[in-house]
């Protein structure tokens, strides 16, 4: 009988047949080792990258040759192309020495589609009836926040992953904030993080090959077979922390595992290109989805340094949805989100409960053409209507330490205001305040299926057993929540 080391990390032992230890060297080829990946999947990308819209991925031991891509085609033909190698560079060593990942692009008109051996979604969805929502999922190891990661009530993941493929849905979108392993176990609380690889001393970054399995890839694995991942990169992907992982597993690029390498012993600033997807809601009706880097910057702050590269971020996508019918603004960080005043600090200092400031200054007067901006970071599920602007809804509930239950409240003030009602930035007007808001911390995800005529949306907010718990409904740009 294994050990009490939680069901992601017994997984990990039998898969890997190695000792797990994040600073493991390379796991030499040998006829005992299958060649059979870890796991596969088909991932969202770009046009531009894959003119099917997917790439394939596959992780693998280190010395594991990449496995070649089978495809059948429509017109009955079978493609086989090779894979290729994405491997973070040796300035991350020993933290990313164990395993490698493979990838090659979908052919467009495949019908189904293997990767080493594992069947995997081979095509964008015809029409979008059901989509999946989830976002914050790793599990908390942080400071005074240690969750326990061998309770699958406690930190319940992997169970919403299931009840996400046991839905069928067509796509599946995560929203980032995959990876909260950021520091080593507590010894006296060796017993709640499942033996969980901590930080390797002395790298300018948090994560490992090994935390970012237990985090994300294992417990995630029942929805690869279900539907292509759509992944945006959260805030615990910005380079100093989960980002090799991000670039290496889930960046939706071909070939840019190192875009998070160390440079000179320093983590770099890295913000990806802005992108869309367009998907087919019926024959006269489609939605594009347009995603937009928001890891770095700050909730309380404006970075004057950052705001020239994230504001160009946000008129990319703006140009984006200016000529579709019908979009979505997918980015981790809300833009009119509030949080719980349990974390507003003690007097003198001023706090609004307004998050993300760096985004809303960033994307001020650039969100009309927006149905509605869907985020997480915050880690309830929440909506916010503010007069003027698409409504916001969070998902930020996918299995990592919930938020206060309480302490919600529209503030007198709207975003980009201080606790005065003073503007932050001398030129930017405030933003209204809420007209409604609405929160629930419980663990879930949504569930979002088209209604009647454009920009009719249906989000059903679901528990980690699949019950809806609450609905919220969309007609853009209008947004309302309530519960079940």
């Amino acid at each position: 009988m294994l050990p009490r080391i939680g069901p992601v990390m017994a997984l990990l032992a039998l898969s890997l047949a190695t000792p797990l230890a994040a600073s493991a060297a390379p796991v030499p080829a040998s006829p005992a080792l299958a060649p059979r990946p870890l796991v596969a999947f088909s991932l969202v990308v770009p046009s531009s990258v894959a003119p099917s819209g997917l790439l394939a991925r596959a992780i693998l031991p280190r010395g594991v040759a990449c496995p070649p891509l089978v495809a059948e085609i429509s017109d009955g033909r079978k493609v086989t192309r090779s894979s290729r190698v994405r491997d973070t560079p040796g300035s991350t060593s020993p933290a990313f020495n164990a395993l490698r990942t493979c990838e090659a692009k979908i052919p467009r008109d495949a019908t189904a589609v293997t990767m080493g051996g594992i069947g995997i979604p081979a095509a964008m969805p015809a029409r979008i009836d059901r989509m999946a929502i989830v976002g914050d999922s790793g599990c908390r190891i942080w400071e005074s926040w240690i969750q326990d990661c061998t309770s699958a009530q406690d930190w319940p993941y992997a169970r919403i992953a299931q009840r996400i493929a046991q839905d069928d849905p067509d796509l599946i979108v995560h929203m980032g904030d995959f990876f909260y392993r950021e520091e080593a176990c507590p010894p006296a609380q060796s017993d709640l993080c499942a033996n969980s690889p901590g930080p390797i001393p002395g790298l300018p970054f948090t994560d490992t090959d090994y935390s970012w399995l237990a985090d994300a890839i294992v417990p995630m694995a029942p929805m690869f077979p279900a539907a292509p991942i759509l992944a945006l990169r959260g805030n615990h992907e910005e380079c100093f922390r989960g980002g090799n992982g991000w670039f290496l597993f889930f960046d939706p690029s071909w070939q840019t595992a190192d875009r998070c390498a160390p440079q000179g012993g320093v983590a770099p600033t890295v913000l990806t290109d802005t992108y869309a997807v367009d998907l087919p809601v019926r024959e006269d009706r489609s939605l594009r989805l347009v995603v937009v880097d928001s890891s770095n910057g700050s909730d309380t702050s404006i970075t004057p340094s950052l705001q020239p590269e994230q504001r160009a971020a946000y008129e990319a996508g703006a140009a984006l949805a200016a000529d579709a019918g019908e979009s979505w603004l997918l980015t981790h960080r809300p833009i009119i989100g509030l949080v719980t005043t349990q974390y507003s600090p003690p007097p003198p200092t001023e706090w609004t409960p307004w998050t993300s400031m760096d985004q809303a200054a960033a994307s001020y007067g650039l969100l009309d053409d927006f149905g509605v901006v869907i985020g997480s970071h915050v880690h309830v599920v929440e909506s916010v209507q503010v007069p003027g602007l698409p409504g916001q809804l969070i998902v930020g509930n996918g299995g990592t330490l919930l938020d206060a239950s309480s302490g919600y409240a529209i503030p007198p003030h709207g975003q980009l205001a201080n606790a005065s009602g003073q503007p932050v930035d001398p030129d930017l007007t405030p933003y209204p305040t809420a007209s409604r808001l609405w929160v629930r911390a419980q663990f879930g995800y949504a569930i979002a299926t088209p209604g009647r005529g454009n920009g009719a949306w249906r989000f059903s907010i679901r528990s980690v057993s699949g019950d809806e718990f609450a609905v919220c409904r969309l007609r853009a740009p209008d947004l309302r929540c309530a519960d079940a």
